[in-house]
């Protein structure tokens, strides 16, 4: 950056970038030659016009490296040191666009530099002329500095200070004595920086005394420090001259200085110089001549934002045009993809559904092979149990026949008596058997049964049990208990009910030794079914086989006449009734079996 610049852009240059200079010296090892040549070379283009496309590639550089590691403060001072150099460079829209980007992004920042950027934004609208958007954003400058930020605040102060000298002379002074405390010892440059602004308040306010002593402590502290400062030492001996009468000397310095670089600078330093000489002719034309400075800085600086913005329209389409092409491109693959996924999903779709019906094809060869192992396996029951039980009577029918037939046996009438009507019961057991399996045959081929009869169950059970009795050889007691009214009916088949009901009596007689068999009738609570129970105090079943008494040919005692069909086909007609035939597992004193039917009351 260049010597000469004004006040403020020369005490951010001083204050961030030596600052930045010095810790980063500091922390590199001798031996990073490198890195000390990169930062030299930073600093060269920094100061030297030309080289715009390297000092932007190098400052990025250094941004990400403060970035990675983490040095918020660096990143931020570096991202500050580019902003100034768009505005030596006239791209006050630029850097005004990066110091809005660099306020968003300080947002979600712990700690973030507030105060550099508002710094920023006031310098470049002093350098156009706005004076109350600068005093604006250097005030904010002010407000989110840390009060332990010594360099902070002596940046802000300053900026204050050169913004305020030729308009509010007072508060520039204001502004110039909070620096000098913060400085006096240890920032010697900026020292001198705020007596000579102190001293060009006492200019422009025309006090000639204060001046001279403000001039003469100027004086005295760089040459004591020895402070090389061109520009204050310039523009004081400016002022001195015009305090002395030598006005025409004093407008030469001002127009010929090679360290005043501003044109609004040279403006205000004419008015004050013809203010003093009494000239209102000459300083109402210099007024004029800085209003027309002023809008044409307004008129440069939106010339340029508007160049910068047609230029940054053209990156954005062609830009736009390498995103439609890469969209198309990208519309292209991804319609190849959906083509692809399509297929595989059609594919995948075709073989689970291929899968499918291999599965479904086994499990229905399988589910054949097992009926067909079942079937087997009844057919072979049921030969085993029909043969065992049609042999022993037939056994006992051919003997006996033999033996009244044959000629050589004598027999007394008692004797041939008794083998007759063992002949006629072994007939009625195989004739019994017969009717058992072709009962069996006909309930197996029903899918319902008739319920047309009004079946009164009272009934019903006074006539089982008196057949019953004529079976009842071991003289059991047989007992009926009921709990339904007399006359009660329900709507079912008769005779489907007292095949199951006589068939679990005779059952009960079968197993029972001593004792007692009770038929019980009951309603259920809600009135909507009603149960036949028959329990007896014979010789139970026990718990292994108690899940298959109601198996097809299932008999828990194989010496036990019988096919062992009666249960299976109980159960059977029960449930063609709609009802339920179950076992009673909880009744240990014998067996319990109980018959549940649905109510279907009729109307008398």
């Amino acid at each position: 950056m260049k010597p000469y610049l004004t006040y403020l852009t020369k005490s951010l240059t001083t204050l961030i970038v030596l600052t930045v200079a010095l810790a980063a010296r500091a922390e590199k090892a001798p031996a990073d030659t490198a890195a000390i040549n990169r930062m030299n070379r930073y600093y060269e283009l920094y100061n030297k016009p030309g080289g715009e496309s390297e000092f932007y590639a190098l400052s990025r550089q250094l941004r990400e490296e403060h970035y990675k590691s983490g040095n918020r403060e660096r990143y931020y001072t570096a991202w500050v040191n580019e902003m100034l150099y768009d505005i030596s460079h006239k791209h006050s829209y630029t850097a005004l666009r990066k110091a809005q980007n660099l306020l968003e992004e300080m947002k979600t920042d712990e700690h973030p530099r507030y105060d550099m950027i508002y710094n920023i934004l006031g310098t470049i609208y002093k350098d156009h002329g706005n004076y109350r958007m600068a005093k604006n954003y250097m005030m904010r400058s002010l407000e989110n500095t840390g009060r332990n930020d010594t360099t902070g605040l002596i940046g802000a102060y300053i900026g204050l200070a050169n913004l305020e000298v030729a308009v509010a002379p007072g508060e520039a002074r204001h502004w110039a004595e909070q620096v000098m405390p913060l400085t006096q010892k240890r920032y010697q440059t900026h020292h001198s920086i705020a007596l000579s602004l102190r001293a060009m308040s006492y200019f422009y306010e025309q006090n000639r005394q204060l001046f001279n002593a403000a001039f003469n402590e100027m004086m005295d502290y760089t040459g004591t420090n020895q402070v090389e400062d061109d520009i204050d030492n310039e523009l004081l001996h400016i002022a001195k001259a015009a305090f002395d009468g030598q006005y025409q000397r004093a407008i030469y310095l001002v127009d010929h200085s090679q360290f005043i670089t501003e044109d609004l600078v040279r403006t205000d330093l004419r008015i004050q110089i013809f203010k003093m000489m009494g000239n209102p002719q000459y300083t109402i034309a210099e007024l004029e001549r800085k209003t027309t400075l002023i809008d044409s800085l307004s008129a440069d600086m939106a010339y340029n934002n508007m160049n910068e913005i047609n230029a940054q329209m053209d990156v954005a389409k062609t830009r736009a045009q390498a995103a439609r092409q890469r969209q198309m491109w990208l519309l292209t693959a991804i319609a190849l993809l959906i083509v692809i996924i399509g297929l595989l999903l059609w594919w995948g779709i075709a073989r689970h559904r291929m899968r499918r019906q291999l599965i479904r094809q086994n499990k229905e060869l399988e589910v054949a092979l097992d009926r067909a192992e079942e079937s087997d396996r009844m057919k072979t029951s049921f030969i085993e149990h029909v043969s065992h039980e049609i042999r022993t009577p037939l056994n006992v029918i051919t003997g006996f026949a033999q033996v009244i037939t044959n000629p050589d046996f004598e027999l007394e009438d008692e004797e041939r008596n008794k083998m007759v009507t063992d002949i006629s019961r072994n007939t009625v057991e195989i004739t019994n058997i017969v009717n058992e399996l072709l009962e069996l045959a006909q309930d197996e081929s029903k899918e319902h049964y008739e319920m047309l009869d009004d079946v009164d169950l009272n009934q019903l059970c006074h006539d089982v049990i008196n057949r019953c009795e004529l079976l009842n050889t071991k003289r059991l007691q047989l007992n009926f208990h009921t709990a339904l009214p007399a006359g009660k009916t329900i709507r079912s088949n008769y005779r489907a009910i007292d095949k199951i009901v006589s068939q679990l009596m005779k059952n009960a007689i079968k197993f029972t030794h001593k004792g007692s068999i009770t038929l019980d009738t009951e309603l259920s609570p809600d009135g909507n079914l009603v149960r036949l129970v028959i329990t007896d105090t014979g010789i139970g079943i026990a718990e292994e086989h108690q899940e298959r008494i109601f198996d097809r040919f299932y008999k828990v005692d194989s010496f036990t006449q019988g096919i062992g069909i009666g249960l299976t086909m109980s159960r059977k007609i029960a449930q063609l009734l709609d009802g339920s035939l179950t076992f009673d597992k909880s009744y240990q004193d014998g067996a319990r079996f109980v018959l549940t039917l649905p109510v279907q009351q009729t109307e008398k």
